[in-house]
């Protein structure tokens, strides 16, 4: 007969032995996973560039219809690569076509964050995309596409929200819907009580009419996507004069708002040193 002790002792071994087992399993599971999702991309992606060719002939000499068309086949590709990923998405609601220009607001969560809204959204935002994607492979042994290359002609340089403001400005003033992520760096808000803005965010929700929060918190699990456990990611899409007053309210207050919106407990305009 075992004493207590001993007792104890099996049964803390037991669920160690129980605890490596569910883990090695698992990490069997996401490696199986993986190699299913870079077949699927290796008999898709021919087809996909192929589509890529014969629309940028079919559109040469022709500026507008271009833009129009390469954005529709972006969004088609990453919708259909995030889909291979078994990462999919839902939104609150739909922004729609508009005449004016608009600002979207949103936080990062995921370097991937521009490929993830733009096959999110219903209609052509241009979006911060890192130059890093260059670097980003479909394949890891294929040294292309370039899909810094390919968003460029629907995205901007993610420099940060602050070195373009002036470029988001003139986007606004043409009619174009543009995404700006409000603080620098990603923020987990599991660990981080405030949440950052960059200096000219507020600047930018005073200068234009129609503003909108994007929130896409769960993209941070994206990296664990596989077809033995898929993500299911809400895109929640609300007006920002649905939550607090711009033309009442100081400027503290409504950062404290927005970052109340996020689940950040309080807000804080970033202080850089001239």
């Amino acid at each position: 007969m075992l004493g207590i002790d001993e007792q104890l002792a099996f049964y803390r071994g037991a669920r160690m032995h129980s605890a490596m087992q569910m883990a090695t399993l698992a990490s069997a599971e996401h490696k199986n996973g993986m190699i299913q999702f870079r077949m699927r991309l290796m008999l898709g992606w021919p087809i996909w560039a192929l589509r890529w060719v014969l629309l940028r002939v079919c559109t040469v000499g022709r500026k507008t219809a271009a833009w129009k068309a390469q954005w529709t086949y972006i969004q088609r590709f990453w919708r259909w690569y995030f889909a291979q990923r078994e990462c999919s998405f839902y939104t609150t609601r739909d922004l729609g076509e508009s005449t004016e220009g608009r600002l979207l607001l949103a936080i990062r969560t995921h370097f991937m964050d521009g490929p993830f809204l733009i096959q999110a959204l219903d209609v052509p935002v241009v979006m911060p995309i890192q130059p890093g994607l260059s670097q980003f492979r479909l394949l890891r042994w294929l040294p292309f596409p370039n899909f810094y290359r390919q968003l460029k002609p629907v995205a901007i340089d993610d420099l940060g929200t602050d070195a373009q403001y002036q470029n988001i400005c003139r986007l606004i003033e043409r009619g174009y819907t543009v995404l700006a992520f409000i603080s620098p760096e990603i923020t987990d808000r599991r660990l981080d009580q405030s949440l950052a803005f960059e200096t000219q965010i507020m600047p930018l929700i005073r200068q234009v009419k129609n503003v909108q929060l994007v929130d896409h918190k769960e993209f941070a699990a994206y990296p664990l996507c596989t077809p033995a456990d898929p993500k299911i990611i809400r895109v929640r899409i609300t007006p920002l004069d649905d939550i607090v007053d711009r033309e009442g309210h100081a400027d503290h207050h409504v950062v404290n708002r927005i970052a109340t919106w996020f689940g950040f407990r309080f807000g804080s305009v970033i202080r850089r040193r001239g």
